[in-house]
């Protein structure tokens, strides 16, 4: 009876490693942002908002599920609006980077408004 082929085993500190995909800068962040942008579902978890509301609550209230998801939708609309004007205001200063002094002067300008 003829013996199968035997493949030769090579050490594994013979092997050459492959390296991981690396991605440009930049790639991954529009990747996640459409993907983001395709889907309906909240961004921020249900638990978290419970927390908050149970902390600012304490015990005092109940709120029922429908308040809670009003408070979601309410918060992530807030979010994304600030985060469009401040996107604006780094665009005006000829900026793609977000940063903190953009944020801040979108707050600034709202809390002028206000008063």
């Amino acid at each position: 009876m003829p013996r199968p082929s035997v493949v030769p085993v090579i050490p594994a500190h013979d092997r050459k490693a492959r390296k991981p995909r690396r991605w440009k800068p930049g790639t991954v962040v529009l990747r996640d942002i459409r993907r983001l942008q395709k889907t309906t579902k909240p961004l921020i978890p249900h638990t978290v908002i419970n927390n908050i509301l149970r902390d600012q609550l304490k015990g005092e209230y109940r709120a029922s599920a429908n308040v809670v998801n009003v408070l979601r939708e309410a918060a992530e609309a807030f979010m994304v609006e600030r985060l469009r004007y401040s996107n604006a205001v780094a665009v005006s200063r000829g900026s793609q980077t977000l940063q903190q002094k953009d944020m801040q002067v979108v707050k600034a300008i709202v809390n002028q408004e206000l008063n």
